[in-house]
Order: structure tokens, then C-alpha cells, then sequence
């Protein structure tokens, strides 16, 4: 069998128990991909950042490092700026009066700096507070 860390050729040599304490309980899908030696020791390292799902459909798989771009993930690094457009902007009266938000971000398994920019509507950023609010003791 060959080891389950995205793109690593190796046979695989032993398997390792990512979620030892069952974080999701003991009814949590199994996240004990078998691994080559190299990537045991490394995952075995408590500083090594990983992720592990079941990407495919085909059982576990491990992303490590630098391959933790390929999730495709940003988290938010500073404060958010909302704008509701420019001074010289006008607009018919039938489009949506929407706000501009852009988030300062970095990707995930890198140290690429972004930003995400999106457009919503007032109600719509009523709708996202609402849910961000109760997730926000979590």
C-alpha cells in the first residue's frame, strides 16, 4: 500500500492515529492513514501542520506543508474594511445598494499574504453577523 500523504510515492510502512484523544468521539471517522517512514516521524512532530480527510472518497489522505495550499483555505489576519462605495459612484436605481468588504488574509499551509473582497447587500451583512455572532464563542 502506498502511503497516503498527497503525492508521496513511498510504501507505506505503519499507520498513525491522527485524532489519538477522538475529538469527534468514538463514532468520528477513523483518521489512521497508513504512512511511509519519513512522513510517521514528521507527523509525529507535534510542529508539523497537517490536515487530513477524506478528500476523495478513497479513505484518509494527509496534506502536509507547503501541499496545504492545494485546500485552497485563507483565514483572516487583520481587520476587515467595509465601504459603501465611492464618492464619484452612482448607480441606477434598480441595482442592489451594496457594500464593498475586503478581509486581509494568508493562505493556508504558506506565507502568501491576500485579500478576499466580496459585495453584499446590507441584509445579506445582517445575515452574516447574525451567524458569525454564534459562532463566535467556539
Amino acid at each position: 500500500m502506498t502511503c497516503r500523504v498527497r503525492h508521496c510515492p513511498e510504501q507505506a510502512v505503519t499507520a498513525i492515529d491522527l485524532d489519538p484523544n477522538k475529538i469527534g468521539g468514538h463514532f468520528s471517522y477513523p483518521m489512521q492513514p497508513p504512512v511511509c517512514q519519513r512522513h510517521f516521524d514528521e507527523l509525529s512532530d507535534p510542529a508539523t501542520q497537517w490536515a487530513c480527510d477524506d478528500f476523495s472518497g478513497n479513505g484518509p489522505e494527509v496534506l502536509i506543508g507547503e501541499t496545504l495550499s492545494e485546500l485552497n483555505e485563507w483565514y483572516i489576519t487583520g481587520n476587515a474594511r467595509i465601504s459603501i462605495g465611492g464618492t464619484y459612484r452612482r448607480q441606477s436605481a434598480d441595482l442592489p445598494d451594496l457594500k464593498h468588504i475586503e478581509l486581509a488574509t494568508r493562505q493556508v499551509g504558506t506565507d502568501k499574504d491576500g485579500k478576499v473582497e466580496f459585495h453584499a447587500t446590507r441584509e445579506n451583512l445582517a445575515k452574516l453577523a447574525h451567524l458569525l455572532q454564534g459562532h463566535a464563542g467556539n
